[in-house]
């Protein structure tokens, strides 16, 4: 006669406990068979579900082999969770006495990590866990079981130098013993279980393909210290189309915190970090009376944080790691236009990638809500020819120059962070790209509260720059607010200026000798004659034989608004449209 056992299953806590109960048939005919009365997870890390989502129990048809250390015979058995219940069709049995058992997931004894990890199942099939336990006859056994492998999580940011739509083509994450593993996720977040180790410095980490370009990241101080068992590490690295720079890590056990509400987060500061692919040096320079004081640290290779002094030179990039740095100063490091401390890089044709929050220079462990109503970045990074990308600048409160002449001639630089800040002060942009030579997309400005100057000179002679944005949202100008914006642009078409009240300079030199340009509109109406707000804003320059280099195009006006002819106000041969 066929015979059904079943265990029952009750969870206790929230670590998925569960207590079996014996069919009476079953108990009365066959005593001697080894029952499981609990299988959980060790208290000091998640539950078997939890190797990619948030859970508290083993799930539905899990498998786990059972072996009773004290038989020879009948001694090993797989256990099937079904929901509510641990069953089994084998007859493993109890000796006598003290009984001694293991258990495994996967249920095998010997182990294997599997390298493709890129499903749901093989990722679950890499999370080894083994379990000890005791138990006498008439007793059930509780298994309380100890992952023993190590969790790796790497969330992904695309530079911006990439467009929106450019994907990962593949990661791979590398163990300790030389195996490259496939991870499971894809395009911003990747997660693999590796075998706990200690990594050999200078190699291979991870492996990153966008397109057609591989690149690496090597092993860092974390990883020759050596992965742990039942421990999540995130790492958070930055693609750009040179290099990938590792920006932080974070170390966890792998149960989070306790949850009370909503999810628990990971938090990593995303310190300005520098990282080149050889050998780079860089020292902090200071003009006029700026101060560095004791404000601000660095860390090499994610190593210690050491006092950060002007004048001195670091050493970064290639073997050396990459070079974090982080401060605590509301002025962040200028107090004015003439007085700051700026970067000075000694190789320029060595470049350099630069990532990161620049709030972090002002509070690092409060970055995400600190004021930045009095920091001031003026010529951070001006003559930095081997600068290839900008490290993040989401504040949106601005001290008046804020990031004056901030890239100021970084003439490798070929787009701009995003600049969020919907009100702005006075000069805060001015000059911020001047001369950066190699830009070709400025991303959207959508300030609409303007002030003096601010974003006078921000593009001038940026003479690659072509792809702006539509439009100026703005409808209230201020003083000199656009003068000279786009002086020498590439641009075939301006950003829409909506505003239909003009000031004193507001669009003087705004579009001068940007020869490609071939379509403005300007729907401005009160136009001041004596404020200078048109002065040669669509100049051009003349060839050999005195003609006007730029071709003709069309200006749209609104109905009634007359210009004069010529380069401040209508160039010759343009065809006028009203709106």
């Amino acid at each position: 006669m066929n015979k059904t056992y079943k265990y029952l299953a009750m969870a206790a806590l929230a670590l998925g406990v569960v207590a079996c109960q014996q069919d009476d048939e079953f108990a009365s005919l066959h005593s001697d068979v080894v029952r499981i009365a609990s299988a959980n997870i060790a208290a000091e890390v998640d539950t078997r579900v939890n190797t990619l989502e948030n859970g508290n129990a083993f799930e539905f048809n899990d498998q786990i082999l059972l072996v009773n250390e004290n038989r020879t015979n009948k001694n090993k058995g797989f256990y099937t969770y079904k929901g509510s219940a641990w069953s089994t069709s084998d007859m493993v049995l109890y000796a006598s006495g003290t009984n001694t058992f293991k258990a495994y997931y996967p249920a095998q004894e010997s182990f294997v990590l599997p390298v493709d990890q890129s499903t749901t199942e093989g990722i679950k099939s890499a999370d080894r866990m083994i379990a000890s336990a005791t138990a006498t006859k008439g007793n059930a056994v509780s298994l309380s079981f100890a992952r023993q492998m190590a969790k790796v999580t790497v969330n992904v940011t695309m530079n911006t130098e990439y467009s929106s739509t450019t994907k990962i083509s593949s990661l791979t994450i590398n163990s300790y013993d030389g195996k490259q593993v496939t991870p499971y996720g894809s395009d911003k977040s990747y997660t693999a279980i590796l075998t706990p180790g200690t990594y050999t410095s200078g190699a291979t980490f991870i492996e990153v393909t966008v397109g057609d370009k591989t690149m690496t990241v090597p092993v860092n101080s974390t990883l020759t210290g050596g992965l742990q068992a039942g421990k999540h590490y995130t790492f958070s690295l930055t693609v750009g189309k040179e290099a990938v720079i590792s920006n932080d890590v974070t170390v966890k056990s792998w149960t989070t915190t306790a949850i009370t509400d909503g999810e628990a987060e990971e938090i990593v500061i995303p310190y300005l970090t520098f990282a080149a692919i050889n050998e780079q040096y860089v020292t902090v320079n200071i003009n006029g009376t700026y101060d560095l004081g004791d404000n601000f640290e660095y860390s090499l290779n994610n190593g210690a944080w050491t006092t950060l002094t002007a004048n001195t030179a670091i050493k970064f990039g290639g073997t050396n790691g990459n070079l974090r740095l982080r401060g605590k100063s509301n002025n962040g490091t200028a107090t004015d236009g003439k007085n700051y401390a700026y970067f000075d890089f000694t190789y320029d044709n060595h470049t350099v990638r630069c990532t990161g929050d620049i709030r972090t220079l002002v509070d690092y462990s409060n970055y995400n809500t600190v004021n930045t109503e009095n920091a001031r970045f003026c010529s951070l990074f001006e003559n930095c020819d081997c600068l290839k990308s900008t490290p993040d600048l989401p504040a949106t409160k601005l001290a008046s120059y804020c990031y004056f002449n901030m890239f100021h001639n970084c003439s490798k630089l070929t787009t701009t962070p995003a600049l969020p800040a919907m009100t702005m002060k006075e000069s805060c942009y001015n000059s911020m790209f001047w001369a950066c030579d190699a830009l070709t997309t400025a991303l959207e400005l959508p300030a609409t509260t303007l002030a003096k100057s601010c974003y006078a000179n921000m593009f001038g002679n940026c003479n690659a720059l072509t792809n702006v944005q539509n439009i100026l949202p703005a409808t209230t100008l201020q003083e000199a607010c656009y003068k000279r914006m786009y002086y020498g642009c590439r641009m075939t078409s301006a950003p829409t200026l909506p505003a239909s009240t003009l000031v004193k300079d507001c669009y003087r030199d705004m579009f001068a000798y940007c020869e490609k340009l071939n379509n403005v509109v300007m729907l401005a109406t009160t136009i001041p004659s004596n404020e200078d707000c048109l002065t040669s804003w669509l100049v051009s320059s003349t060839d050999d034989d005195g003609d006007i280099k730029r071709k003709p195009g069309t200006i749209t006006l609104k109905t009634g608004v007359t210009l004069p002819t010529g380069e401040s106000g209508i160039p010759e041969g343009w065809t006028v449209i009203r709106q």
